[in-house]
């Protein structure tokens, strides 16, 4: 692939006369030129300019990756009085109109990534005339989706010219997913610098510290950037405690088809928040492609964790904001993406084509069976064989810098845009006590001068309790806990085997801090009353789980959680097992053992937590310092071989 790179100072239009030749060039050729240039440019006016330049002599067809960007990109069309038909899954009934007429009638065609290969398969467009246009091509692997490979496909063989847009240029599409001949990237030195103020704050409070800074700032109109929901729903809730009068709104899929829609609707059709909406909280619904003109906003955040596409999506899309953004997150995470032992999306796409090649279809099907995200990497041609998804591989391997420390990504986005200026980390520290005296003060217009009722009567019961276990408890007085205690099965844990228990002259509370003040977890609680019901009673089963640690105990749990769910009767399952028991007295390294855990299993999307869980609770080793190494005792297949293993099988029911 050739790469030429332009230099503008503000705008792609001043490079119109080399990239008009290019685009002319790949159009007569057929051949596939991609261009990158920063957001805010003039993308989306260039691709604008080609739809009417061509638009009498070719079917031209562009491609969104999300449906609420073609409706954008059809009211600008509408202002020019060009007729662009949509394409999606809200419309298909559209195309089925138009198959009395053996082609599309029309010439500009906006459609979604992961429905155009209807349009491209089934005759509607004449390949002969027809130009692809594609924006926001990093797309393909940040949220790929199954049909995205489709509609790939679909183009290639169609053979028809391809010009592809983005600010977030991925190598791996360019070159792997659509081998694009050419490739122009244009840099513009007039573009006013990106500054980032980053917060780093302690706890897991970056969606609270956001509400309060605003707050505290003069609660002026501010636009919030996340990319989950559940963190959208927290902030607002904060900041409605905060800010009572002040009209906040939530922009993601749900909301923009319920609540929100006026506010969404308003934003597609005139670039702009409602003026009555004081603070947005919007997520990846609005990544990419989406403008916001609003003249008016004085404040912008990003709170939490982005991959870098996102990030630097995000950081262009309030247009007309030239200050600070305040990033506020919680610093935790790996350090660089882990791509479980390989170097590359390729060269996991050519795993796991080596791996399936090695399953028959009916072994496929029950892989299927075991992981819907596995369905989702391959397809099956007419004649059987099997086709990887490519996009699904690559968007695989990137999801994992979403779980990089956000410190991380800053560095990441830094290497990757001059423009980016990145202020030292603060780091931040909850004020507990101030912060809430200083919100009760404000309630009640004085300074908080005693304790409300309830905190005092919570405190004397703390106080009392705290007096009374003073000397400190022992595990007879958890036995005689248990044992003056009842069962409470509707609080039942997983598969209504494990229980709290709870006291007959006292409430859950009294039991839970007493267990607090023995120095004994809830869980190790619930486990030794398990095990002391199930035993007739007996106080040595008490005693029995007492010994244990905690780790122990929480592993006893999760071994429970997974034998309920472990599918013995899967052909994989067998073969598995059949190897470790082939193996049983052997001494290996721990490494070792995992290795032939995850041979069986690793390669498979989302199902390394099954091989790790395998080793964990299936594998049955002990440790033999003098071989150097662990040898296999047994191979569990159900709780209560785990149980027999263990020795712990005289004192619990497995089932």
């Amino acid at each position: 692939m050739k790469t030429k790179q332009l230099t503008v100072k503000r705008w792609i239009n001043e490079v119109d006369e080399y990239l008009n030749d290019k685009i002319d060039a790949a159009v007569t050729n057929k051949q596939k030129l991609h261009i990158t240039a920063p957001v805010g440019v003039g993308k989306t006016t260039l691709a604008i300019d080609l739809i009417k330049r061509y638009k009498d002599n070719y079917q031209v067809i562009l491609l969104e990756p999300i449906i609420s960007i073609t409706g954008q990109v059809g009211i600008k069309l509408k202002a020019l009085a060009i007729d662009g038909q949509i394409y999606n899954c809200n419309t298909k009934v559209w195309v089925e109109m138009h198959k009395r007429l053996g082609r599309i009638d029309g010439n500009v065609i906006l459609s979604t990534i992961d429905s155009a290969y209807i349009l491209f398969e089934n005759g509607f467009l004449d390949h002969s005339k027809t130009i692809c246009l594609i924006d926001e091509s990093h797309y393909f692997i940040q949220n790929a989706r199954k049909d995205f490979d489709h509609t790939i496909r679909a183009i290639l063989d169609s053979g028809v010219p391809v010009i592809g847009f983005t600010a977030t240029k991925s190598t791996y599409v360019l070159e792997n997913l659509f081998g694009f001949d050419e490739s122009i990237e244009i840099l513009a030195t007039d573009l006013p610098a990106k500054v980032i103020n980053p917060v780093s704050v302690t706890g897991a409070l970056a969606n609270k510290v956001v509400a309060y800074r605003i707050n505290d700032d003069g609660a002026p109109k501010s636009i919030i950037w996340t990319e989950n929901k559940s963190d959208q729903r927290e902030i607002k809730k904060y900041l409605e405690k905060l800010l009572p009068n002040h009209r906040i709104a939530i922009l993601n899929t749900d909301t923009n088809e319920e609540e929100e829609k006026d506010v969404w609707d308003y934003l597609i059709q005139n670039d702009k928040i409602p003026d009555d909406i004081d603070i947005a909280i919007i997520n990846s619904v609005a990544s990419a492609g989406i403008n916001i003109l609003n003249t008016d906003i004085k404040a912008q955040y990003m709170v939490g964790k982005f991959d870098p596409f996102s990030f630097r999506q995000y950081l262009g899309r309030v247009r007309n904001y030239d200050g600070e953004i305040e990033y506020i997150f919680n610093d935790h995470g790996p350090r660089e993406p882990k791509w479980k032992g390989i170097k590359n999306q390729i060269d996991y796409q050519n795993k796991l084509q080596h791996m399936i090649s090695k399953f028959s279809p009916e072994e496929r099907d029950e892989l299927m069976l075991l992981n819907d995200e596995f369905s989702k990497m391959f397809s099956e041609s007419e004649d059987g064989s099997v086709i990887i998804n490519k996009c699904i591989v690559a968007s695989h391997c990137y999801q994992s810098f979403r779980d990089l420390r956000p410190s991380v990504i800053l560095d990441i986005v830094q290497a990757q845009d001059s423009t980016l200026r990145v202020n030292d980390i603060e780091y931040y520290e909850w004020d507990k006590i101030g912060h809430a005296t200083k919100q009760k003060a404000s309630f009640r217009g004085k300074k908080i001068a005693k304790l409300p009722n309830m905190i005092k009567k919570n405190y004397r019961q703390l106080v009392g309790m705290l007096e009374f276990f003073k000397s400190g408890m022992t595990h007879d007085d958890v036995k005689k806990l248990i044992s003056e205690s009842l069962p409470k099965r509707p609080d039942a844990k997983k598969n209504n085997v494990l229980y709290v228990p709870r006291t007959k002259k006292a409430s859950l509370l009294y039991t839970i801090k007493t267990a607090e003040q023995a120095g004994v977890g809830m869980q190790k609680l619930i486990l030794a009353s398990t095990a002391y019901s199930d035993n007739g009673k007996d106080a040595t089963a008490i005693e029995v789980v007492l010994k244990h640690s905690n780790s122990q105990i929480t592993q006893l749990i999760g071994a429970k959680v997974f034998f309920s769910n472990f599918r013995t009767s899967s052909k994989l399952v067998k073969v598995m097992i059949k190897s470790l028991n082939d193996s049983i007295g052997k001494i290996n390294s721990k490494d070792d053992w995992m290795d032939e855990v995850y041979y069986q299993y690793d390669y498979l999307p989302g199902l390394d937590q099954m091989a790790s869980s395998i080793w964990r609770y299936v594998i049955i080793t002990a440790r033999r310092p003098r071989e150097g190494g662990y040898a296999l005792l047994s191979v569990a297949t159900t709780f209560e071989e785990y149980l027999e293993a263990i020795g712990l099988d005289k004192y619990f029911k497995a089932s």
